[in-house]
């Protein structure tokens, strides 16, 4: 005799299925129209409303990541005297997962600039620009520094500069200035923790040509106090030849280890 039992349970899975198809098709459907979320959000601005005594200015800020897409940032800072640009820097590129916090921190050092500035602030990030609000500041006050810095040697590579810093006495916060570049170029300036006393310190400054041509620029070393400082101008001209191919080995070596 016939056993409609095995067919009924059949037909049922079938039934079953059919009525749950369309809610799975929906929930993929959702899946993938997941709006994404692009922001970087600037937390705890802090700068120097008067710099006085040959200090340098410093701003610094957290940059926030609240959303889903990660993504690598930098930051610019412009100074202007009325409306004349005087200083364009830049700081170096981090990266930002989301829901990460970064601290920036970026530099101009005065020299002998006196006087009322404003300065503006734009975060770059993927390929996206935020404009923060703008600062004003005064700079009063001029103090020679004693020069106890020496820049010992520079070189310039594809993207890449890199010098050897010495001092004869051991030193804490100095700041790398590049200026006087072209504009439209990225220049990152950066700062070393600590430069002990007669040690030679290599470091090296990213930099990132709109359109590459050999070029002056001028690096001012300088501690965050403004009482120890160099300033020497160089001109950018690519290493080539041996040179050139040893200086990469052995950064592909690092970057392994």
């Amino acid at each position: 005799m016939f056993n409609i039992k095995p067919l009924l349970i059949f037909f049922n899975i079938l039934f079953v299925c059919f009525i749950l198809l369309p809610n799975t098709l929906n929930a993929q459907n959702l899946g993938v129209n997941v709006t994404e979320i692009l922001t970087a959000e600037a937390i705890n601005v802090n700068y120097d409303s008067i710099v006085e005594d040959g200090k340098v200015f410093k701003t610094s800020f957290e940059l926030f990541n609240s959303g889903s897409i990660g993504y690598k940032a930098r930051v610019r800072l412009d100074v202007f005297n009325d409306k004349n640009l005087v200083y364009t820097g830049w700081s170096d590129e981090k990266s930002l997962p989301p829901g990460i916090r970064v601290f920036f921190r970026v530099y101009w050092y005065p020299s002998n600039s006196t006087g009322n500035f404003t300065g503006r602030l734009m975060i770059y990030y993927a390929n996206e620009i935020e404009k923060m609000d703008t600062i004003e500041f005064e700079v009063k006050g001029i103090s020679i520094p004693e020069k106890s810095i020496e820049i010992v040697d520079f070189k310039t590579y594809d993207e890449e500069v890199e010098i050897a810093l010495k001092s004869d006495q051991s030193l804490n916060n100095v700041v790398v200035i590049p200026s006087g570049y072209p504009l439209g170029w990225v220049f990152e300036q950066t700062m070393i923790e600590k430069l002990e006393k007669n040690k030679v310190k290599r470091i090296g400054l990213v930099y990132k040509p709109s359109l590459w041509k050999p070029t002056l620029i001028k690096l001012d070393v300088i501690t965050e106090d403004g009482k120890y400082y160099t300033s020497e101008s160089f001109l950018l001209e690519r290493e080539t030849g041996i040179r050139r191919l040893l200086y990469y080995s052995l950064k592909w070596i690092r970057n392994l280890f």
